[in-house]
Parts: C-alpha cells; sequence; structure tokens
C-alpha cells in the first residue's frame, strides 16, 4: 500500500531531520530505552544511519543499516569510556524496495550479552526478535550525549552516513516498551502515530512534504528530501501509563465479562485477579467506568488497548460509545487493524477528575457472524493507556448489582433505524439502563438477537453453538455461561451477588415456555441465592404474558408471585411511532417501558416484603 513518508535521497549527505537536543533525551543508556521505525531501503550504503544520537566525538547511540556489503544487517552501537557495545543482526534483515518495521531495546539489567535485543517485521508479518551476536561488549562509563542532537536520518558526527531510502514514522522512549505495543504503532491506521495515545513528543510520522504530523519539521523542499538541518527541539516520547484490566479503580460491568487466565477470587471492579491478561465481552451493553485525574498542563488523553483479533474475521466489526464527563456519546466503529482506541472525546480536562464511561455499543444483527463458540463479534480489553502525567481515582459504583437476561429487545436491536444494522442498534438506549439508573444498580446484560426461553440464539434451534436462555442440556443454555464453555458461575453462584435479576425473552419463542421458564427460574435463584430480587418481565407487546404468569407461578421458591400486565403498545408488525421497524421497541418506547418497569418494580420492592419472583407485564 501507498504510505506517506519522507524520502532520504542518496544524493547528498545533509538529509537529514534534526529533533534537537532536548534535556529529557539525553544518556537514554545509562538505563533501559528503545527505539523503533518504520523504513524502506532504496539503495545501499555503507552504514546508512535510521536513528542517533551522537555528537562531535563518539557517544550516545546508533541504529543503523550496514549495507557495506549489500546484505542489510541492522546493527546498534552504544558508547562506553572503554569500549563501545556493538550488535549486528546476524543476517540480512532488510532487503531493498520493502516497508519494515524495525526496533531494538537496551536493557543493562538482562545478562551480560543479552543486553540488546533487535525486532523486524513487514507490513503483513508482525515484528519477532531476530538472531543477533554481540560484536563488542561494552566496558566502563557510559560517555555523556549531553547537548548531541537526536537525528533522523543520519548521525550528527559524520554527517556523512545517510540513510538511503524512506522513513515513515519512529520513536525513541526512555524505558523498553512491550512488543505487543510496539506492534500496535507499527500497523497503526489512520493519521497519527499513536491514535490516541500521546504523552511527549520524540514520535513524529513524516509526510510527503517534508513536514511532520504535528508541524515539526520545516522544508523548503518540494520534493520530498530534506534539504538542510532544521533544528527543532523535541522532547522525549513518554510511553503512557498502562493501566491493568486487574486495577480495582477501573469498574467493569457485572456478569458479563470473562477473565482471560484469570482465577481466584472476584475483585470488586467484577474482574478475577490472578493471572489476568485481559477481561472479554461478547454482549453489547457490557461497559468499563473510570476517574482520570490529570495534571495542571497535561495532554489529558487515555485510551483502550483491544485485541482486534477476536473480530478480524466478521463481516462488519463492532461499535463502542463513549461520553467523558456526562458530554454527548461519541460512537468508533472498531477497526481490525488498530489496537488502540481513543476513549478522550478529543481530551480530557487539565488539573481535573475526569468521568470516561466506554459501552460496547453494538454488533450488526443483519450479519451477525459466530456470536457464541469462538466467539468472533467481542471486545477484548487487554489494559487502558492514561497519560504518564496522569492517575486512576478511586470510583465510586452504585450501590446495587443487577443482571438482565433477555433477546434483540434487551440487546438494543433497531433502536435508531428501521433495520438491525450495526448504526441502529444502541445497548446504551434500551430499557435496563434506566432502569438500573433509576435503582442504582451496576447493570451486566446477557442478550442476544432470536434468542429465547426455547429458541436458540439467532433465531436457531437450541445448539451448543446457539444456545437458548434456558435448556435441560448445559451446553444449549447461556444463562450461566459468557460463551460457549466459559461458566459465569463461580463455584455455582453469582458473582458478585444480584440484587435484582431481570428476564425479558419469549418473543422469538414458538411453543409453551412456561415449563422451561419455572425450569430456568429455579437454575437462577440457585445460583443468585435467597435474597436476589427476581422481575420476569412481558414484552411491550405482552407476548405470552399468561405462559409467563404460569412459570413464575411454579417456581420451586417464591414467597410472593406477583402478576401486572398492562396494556399492550402497538400490534406486533404494525406502523407506530413506537418501533422503526414494526417490532423492536425504540428509543422512545425503551424510555417509557424502563419507567413502567421501574415503578412496578419500586412498588414490590418498597412494601416491605420478603424477597420474591415476580412476573411484570408492560
Amino acid at each position: 500500500m501507498a504510505i506517506a513518508s519522507l524520502d532520504f535521497d542518496s544524493a547528498g549527505s545533509t538529509r537529514r531531520v534534526d529533533h534537537g537536543s532536548d534535556s529529557t533525551l539525553d544518556d537514554l543508556h545509562a538505563s533501559s530505552f528503545s527505539a523503533y521505525a518504520k523504513i524502506k531501503r532504496t539503495s545501499n550504503g555503507n552504514n546508512q544511519h535510521v536513528i542517533s544520537k551522537d555528537g562531535t566525538a563518539p557517544r550516545g547511540w546508533e541504529f543503523l543499516v550496514d549495507t557495506s556489503s549489500g546484505e542489510g544487517t541492522l546493527r546498534v552501537i552504544i558508547w562506553f569510556a572503554t569500549t563501545r557495545l556493538d550488535v549486528t543482526t546476524d543476517a540480512s534483515e532488510v532487503a531493498l524496495d520493502t516497508w519494515y518495521d524495525v526496533y531494538f531495546d537496551y536493557d543493562p539489567g538482562r545478562s551480560a550479552g543479552d543486553e540488546t535485543k533487535i525486532y523486524v517485521g513487514t507490513e503483513t508479518t508482525p515484528m519477532v526478535e531476530v538472531a543477533s551476536t554481540q560484536d563488542v561488549a561494552p566496558s566502563g562509563a557510559i560517555v555523556s550525549d549531553a547537548g548531541s542532537n537526536l537525528w533522523v536520518g543520519n548521525i550528527q558526527r559524520a554527517d556523512t552516513n545517510p540513510f538511503r531510502g524512506q522513513v515513515q514514522k519512529f520513536f525513541v522512549s526512555n524505558v523498553v516498551v512491550p512488543l505487543p505495543e510496539v506492534q500496535g504503532i507499527a500497523w497503526e491506521s489512520g493519521t497519527t502515530l499513536l491514535a490516541g495515545v500521546t504523552g511527549g513528543v520524540a514520535a513524529d510520522e513524516y509526510d510527503d512534504s517534508g513536514s511532520t504530523q504535528t508541524g515539526l519539521i520545516n522544508s523548503t523542499a518540494t520534493d520530498g528530501t530534506i534539504t538542510g538541518a532544521t533544528a527543532v527541539t523535541t522532547s522525549l516520547f513518554t510511553y503512557p501509563v498502562t493501566v491493568d484490566v486487574t486495577d480495582t479503580d477501573l469498574i467493569f460491568s457485572p456478569f458479563n465479562w470473562r477473565s482471560v487466565g484469570g482465577s481466584g477470587t472476584m475483585q470488586s471492579n467484577n474482574i478475577l485477579p490472578t493471572g489476568t491478561t485481559a477481561a472479554v465481552s461478547n454482549t453489547p451493553g457490557a461497559y468499563i467506568k473510570m476517574d482520570i485525574t490529570t495534571a495542571v498542563g497535561g495532554n489529558g488523553t487515555c485510551s483502550l488497548k483491544l485485541d482486534p483479533s477476536d473480530f478480524a474475521s466478521v463481516t462488519i466489526p463492532p461499535q463502542i460509545k463513549v461520553s467523558v464527563n456526562d458530554e454527548p456519546w461519541v460512537t468508533t466503529t472498531l477497526d481490525v487493524n488498530s489496537g488502540v482506541v481513543d476513549i478522550s472525546d478529543g481530551g480530557l480536562t487539565a488539573n481535573a477528575t475526569n468521568r470516561v464511561e466506554v459501552y460496547f455499543k453494538s454488533v450488526d444483527l443483519v450479519d451477525p457472524d459466530d456470536r457464541w463458540t469462538t466467539p468472533d463479534n467481542a471486545l477484548v480489553v487487554e489494559r487502558v493507556y492514561i497519560d504518564s502525567d496522569a492517575s486512576v481515582a478511586t470510583f465510586t459504583k452504585r450501590t446495587k448489582d443487577m443482571i438482565v437476561f433477555g433477546d434483540s429487545f434487551s440487546e438494543g436491536a433497531t433502536m435508531d433505524g428501521t433495520t438491525s444494522v450495526l448504526a441502529s442498534n444502541d445497548s446504551t438506549e434500551t430499557w435496563w439502563n434506566y432502569v438500573a439508573n433509576a435503582l442504582d444498580a451496576e447493570v451486566g446484560v446477557q442478550a442476544f438477537g432470536g434468542a429465547g426461553y426455547i429458541r436458540g440464539i439467532n433465531n436457531q434451534a437450541a445448539s451448543s453453538t446457539n444456545p437458548a436462555l434456558y435448556h435441560a442440556t448445559s451446553a444449549n443454555k447461556f444463562w450461566d455461561k459468557y460463551s460457549n464453555g466459559q461458566s459465569r458461575l463461580v463455584g455455582g453462584l453469582f458473582v458478585p451477588v444480584p440484587d435484582y435479576i431481570f428476564i425479558m425473552a419469549g418473543r422469538n419463542d414458538s411453543s409453551n415456555i412456561a415449563t422451561n421458564l419455572t425450569a430456568l427460574i429455579d437454575e437462577v435463584r440457585t445460583a443468585a441465592g435467597t435474597d436476589a430480587w427476581i422481575f420476569v418481565v412481558t414484552d411491550h407487546v405482552n407476548t405470552r404474558a399468561s405462559e409467563v404468569v404460569t412459570g413464575v407461578a411454579n417456581a420451586a421458591v417464591q414467597t410472593r408471585t406477583v402478576n401486572l400486565v398492562l396494556d399492550t403498545y402497538f400490534t406486533y408488525g404494525t406502523a407506530t411511532r413506537y418501533s422503526g421497524d414494526t417490532s423492536h421497541p425504540n428509543s422512545y418506547l425503551s424510555a417509557f417501558m424502563a419507567s413502567q418497569i421501574t415503578e412496578l418494580a419500586n412498588a414490590e420492592i418498597n412494601k416491605g416484603l420478603s424477597k420474591a419472583t415476580i412476573a411484570l407485564g408492560v
């Protein structure tokens, strides 16, 4: 593909970009540091310097391509007082006329001879460590490079070893950046290097005119070459602070985030701590909430690090919605080529605590792909990035916990349109979100289009690949699992213990649901304990209301059973202001349903009676 870049042509020695000598760049080799660039060589030439911080005498460090024999090996030189460190790849790694991602890191805490590692990848193959040999071992103190300039495309000391080819972007960091994060930077799409993950600037993308995306380079050239040394002071690229998903200052919606590799006792943020590498949800409506405190004059950004491979094979990737400080929602369609997603909505307020809420908005229900077995359309959150001068504050969660089971009515299908395509579906506008707010409850929804008490996901016969809400066979039901083979229960119980359980389904079923509903209530009650309220809600057209009443009445444990049935809002299949497609409730009706459900539920809760299983008809 075409890549906007800066052409360091071979016709002259002054082809370079001078990024100045900001003090934050000085003596990085005194401890761990790293550097990366995306490059394409166009001709051979001895010692083609990609990035260097050297001076009028040997000092600092150099990252270069050695092409003295045309082989294209990569080389890292770090200067020490007695002998330098000199590491070269064992084989040719950088051929002509091909884009490569090249990266090295240096950690003096590693064993002798292994302090420096070099990694190489292409536009289609991820970076891997390549074999290298330390030709010269370091000795003596470091040679300070204070006052020397950071150059891209040449070396200040000699000014005669230019890189011959193109450079698209680079960074230099004072830490060893984890390889998965470097890969995310390497394959990032869009116009910014880190897609919202900022924190310093010795990281830039060059464009064809000889300038950078942030305007740091000035050039009079019109052919994309740098014609002189333009000193531009650039500070260190500060790698963002990583906030793990196990950090209890982050709040995940309860009951619908699975911990990858996690074990032990569920934490207050609804994630299992030990060994957890990511949090996964395959259910729109799942959310993450956090409070981020920024510094005076801080950059005010935050991002999610995702694993987009889970939706790599889907036709239409899912969407998320973000709200910062109660500002209007911003919707983002996830990109399979981008693992870093900005969630700062253009920037957080400096010197303040910012409330950030991220919701799994929707999937495309016209072409839903595999929603259970793999599943393909899942949100996989590996960590949160914040600026180096920011921190995550303790988030005050709501006082109650609530879980919702249902079908497309609870998934948010066709909230804002006439078909259940990606843009029209919106879980944030469904009835349960308003009810949870009224009951002061954190809420986790597990709802799938086409599902029912008997019918499986995607309106298929219940099976292990398309389970129903309940089935006599464990593999064919989803109330107790996140996805195929992944139990939602810990020791047979919901964790945390839910205060409220809402169940709304039945529209997709073609036979009497009472028997399955009774069995479902009995199993849910066992997992929830005796203190949870269980509300069984008929939908907006009162589908199978009499069967709901019967199913609830036959439940084994019921201190009190209440049946409340209101008039239907419209006839299913009839054009109405309440529905965009004559079947699903739109956002207007969802809000109205929520007010009715809240009124009915609170009427029972506030009676001060024993906890009960209640049938609510709306």
